[in-house]
């Protein structure tokens, strides 16, 4: 297959950020870095400036268009089941023979945070892959390599289980003294009140999000349940912001004005069972109100869970690859894909990836 000027000059445009095109030269430089950003859930993400954070450091060093965000739970997502991540193996893999394969992140426990993921990060090595931090330096190989990975994972790991046996024993002080977590839902403020019995924490409502999460509330029910419409028409501040955090917000008893706790497996493997206090501060509905709520958020999950499986998977998928930069082709990308008799004729196909004669 030939290319013609004016379709090189397209390809290069669109394929600017992937692994090794560089504008004006189809040939690869000698170092290619992706950069790797992750932040543990979808609100995370969108909420906080954490992964922004990482990405604008990642830009820095691996240029605009090279960093994978990604929104996984390092210890409860290993590396392996990460398909952000392996989107960037994969970038890194398809390029050419000679060219030196880096991936960058800002800190070990950005990439993983548990000891299991050290056998996939030294497989990698093995490749060829280059691990590197911002923070933390390269990863090296052989013996010491091995030892200085496990030593950055074990730490990342002791800080996460240190950090969880502070969440614990202070969720097992407010379960005792009937007191309410630290982060309210949206609506309400956390109070500090000295009782009888101690410190206690109260959600008491909140003078403006009260009367915002009323109308939010409203819109939601006025759109049908569409959370789509409900978070383009409402734009509070400290509001859910996502599709997720929304119904988790809406399906919260909270709303009722009763506080919940969840069932929970302490570290030493007791079991404490799930409790429910009521009226326990002021609520932003009444009970038919909520159940309405319920009742349209249960019909659109079945909606949804009826829809997706009438979709079966398309047989070229995960199949066909861009030829320049080896990335999966996906119904995201957009390029035509001619053939020799759909090019006389100005036909294409959209595949997504680049334009090829």
């Amino acid at each position: 297959m030939n290319e013609t000027k004016e379709t090189q000059a397209v390809s290069l445009e669109v394929c600017a950020s992937r692994p090794y095109l560089v504008h004006g030269s189809t040939q690869p430089p000698s170092v290619v870095a992706i950069g790797y950003a992750r932040c543990s859930t979808e609100e995370q993400s969108v909420e906080s400036m954490a992964i922004d954070y990482q990405i604008k450091r990642l830009e820095e060093v691996c240029g605009v268009g090279n960093v994978v965000r990604d929104e996984k739970s390092a210890t409860k997502c290993p590396l392996l089941k990460r398909g952000r991540f392996w989107e960037a193996i994969e970038r890194l893999r398809a390029l050419p023979r000679g060219v030196e394969r880096r991936l960058i992140y800002t800190r070990i426990d950005r990439l993983a945070r548990t000891m299991g993921d050290g056998e996939t990060i030294t497989s990698l090595c093995k490749e060829g892959i280059v691990f590197q931090g911002l923070d933390s330096g390269e990863v090296m190989q052989g013996a010491q390599g091995t030892m200085m990975l496990n030593m950055g994972l074990m730490m990342a790991q002791y800080e996460q289980q240190l950090l969880g046996e502070k969440l614990e024993a202070k969720y097992r002080d407010r379960r005792k003294s009937k007191s309410a977590m630290n982060r309210p839902p949206f609506g309400y403020t956390l109070k500090k009140f000295m009782g009888a019995d101690g410190i206690k924490f109260r959600w008491v409502p909140d003078e403006i999000q009260f009367i915002q999460a009323k109308q939010l509330i409203q819109s939601f029910l006025k759109n049908e349940g569409s959370y789509n419409k409900t978070l383009s028409e409402c734009k509070f501040e400290g509001m859910p912001k996502t599709q997720r955090g929304l119904k988790m917000w809406l399906t919260n008893i909270a709303l009722l004005g009763h506080t919940k706790y969840n069932a929970l497996q302490t570290r030493s493997g007791n079991n404490i069972e799930k409790q429910i206090f009521e009226n326990t501060h002021k609520p932003l509905v009444d009970q038919d109100t909520f159940n309405k709520i319920q009742i349209i958020i249960n019909e659109k999950l079945e909606k949804t869970t009826k829809k997706t499986r009438k979709i079966q998977p398309h047989p070229l998928r995960s199949v066909l690859r861009c030829p320049d930069c080896g990335r999966i082709i996906t119904m995201s990308t957009r390029c035509l894909l001619y053939t020799s008799d759909a090019a006389d004729e100005g036909l294409g196909v959209d595949l997504g990836g680049r334009r090829i004669i």
